[in-house]
């Protein structure tokens, strides 16, 4: 049994490209009236261009943070989102892995336990990490985890079965929504590798990047033995 846990998210950090977040916020804008629409393009835009800076941690907390604000019925925000990843899993929405890490988690493997641990459904994941070429290198599978509020009972069940609940910096979660990925591992002592692309610094991390690749030598050094700190920004 490996003596290591590496927890990554998916969007955002091993699944790269705004093209999933853009069919979400076109599904939604096509169950809005057009001035809706029109301003949820804009503000999308804005943001995506690193010109917006408010509690969305990322573009799908955007999307819903307008369609609540337009009145959007949760089941119609539901069915956007679920319409969004189907047009994903059937190719038609471009993303790509993070250059060099399928090359990383084969080198830290089988030392490090790799687990991709996602909101999104579990359903189609085996194929959209064949579509990314991860598919040889993650060990396990979690979707539809309800992050941050079930973020708990996945370190609570991963602590325990590799026997590392009293060294629990010997898992890393990695993430690009500090609140969903980064806050419940920190607060139990895990260590953690935050994917700060617009440089919102929304919360303490042991290390930080604005991409994925940026995050590599944490990565290798904690791997290695490093304990990263658990408070603050490197």
């Amino acid at each position: 049994m490996s003596g290591r846990v590496l927890l990554l998210d998916l969007d955002g950090t091993v699944c790269l490209g705004d093209g999933p977040a853009r069919r979400y916020a076109t599904e939604v804008g096509a169950r809005l009236a057009a001035p809706h629409r029109d301003d949820l393009a804009a503000d999308l835009a804005a943001f995506l261009a690193g010109e917006v800076r408010g509690r969305a941690q990322d573009a799908y907390q955007l999307v819903q943070a307008h369609a609540a604000r337009c009145g959007l019925a949760a089941a119609e925000v539901s069915g956007a989102y679920l319409a969004s990843r189907d047009a994903l899993l059937a190719g038609e929405v471009e993303v790509e892995a993070p250059c060099g890490l399928v090359a990383l988690l084969a080198e830290l493997r089988p030392a490090v336990h790799v687990v991709l641990l996602t909101n999104a459904p579990a359903f189609g994941l085996e194929v959209l990490l064949a579509r990314l070429g991860l598919d040889d290198v993650v060990d396990e599978t979690i979707g539809d985890a309800g992050k941050p509020g079930g973020m708990a009972a996945v370190l609570d069940e991963l602590l325990g079965r590799f026997r590392i609940e009293g060294e629990p910096w010997r898992l890393l979660s990695v993430g690009d929504v500090w609140e969903n990925d980064l806050a419940g591992p920190a607060e139990r002592g895990c260590a953690t590798a935050y994917v700060d692309r617009f440089g919102l610094r929304q919360g303490p991390a042991g290390a930080a990047a604005a991409t994925v690749e940026g995050l590599y030598p944490a990565i290798r050094a904690w791997a290695s033995g490093a304990r990263l700190p658990l408070n603050g920004f490197r």
